[in-house]
């Protein structure tokens, strides 16, 4: 072969195939002298069996790689999941390694980010899941290490405490337009 003088190996924002972004990044990471960066967003949702953690991903179609395109190009372009290498025109686009660095600052060891609902304190809430569905409390504790709240409840003209998940409670909604929601 000849000495062909390679460009560095650069950030590239590669584009996925619709919902396909962690197949993709399986596949990417199973390639000698490519490093992923596929950025998760883990999050709690209420459904209509109460609140579940659902995960998909930060930037929704998209995924970041580090490699030399020269070598990689055709197989990274053609793996399970990836549907094209991010472009303009017939340039590449290219992501500096500070911006990929300011990212990775946000998200865990699994490249996750795990988005809690806002409940602090003396926050009103609703209990959506268990034998006190649909009842009305205030968060009094936040139990640390257990990802457990105390609450208190009004319960049969009684006030009761208890123990409960945050994924368990929902927090109250505000008008778009109060003053508290600005």
């Amino acid at each position: 072969m000849d000495d062909v003088a390679l460009t560095p190996p650069r950030w590239y924002c590669i584009r996925s195939r619709q919902k396909h972004e962690r197949i993709a990044a399986v596949h990417l990471r199973q390639m000698d002298d490519v490093e992923v960066f596929c950025p998760q967003l883990r999050i709690n949702r209420k459904t209509r069996t109460g609140a579940k953690w659902f995960t998909e991903a930060l930037f929704p179609g998209y995924l970041f790689a580090r490699f030399v395109l020269e070598t990689r190009h055709k197989e990274i372009r053609y793996s399970p999941g990836v549907a094209d290498i991010l472009r303009f025109s017939d340039r590449y686009v290219t992501i500096e390694d500070e911006v990929i660095q300011r990212l990775r600052q946000y998200v865990d060891d699994n490249q996750l980010v795990t988005i809690t609902p806002g409940i602090a304190v003396g926050t009103e809430v609703e209990i959506i899941d268990g034998v006190l569905r649909g009842l009305e409390a205030v968060v009094t504790q936040i139990l640390t290490g257990r990802e457990r709240l105390r609450i208190l409840v009004s319960f049969l003209v009684r006030q009761i405490e208890a123990e409960i998940h945050p994924g368990d409670l929902l927090p109250p909604r505000r008008h778009p337009l109060s003053r508290e929601g600005l």
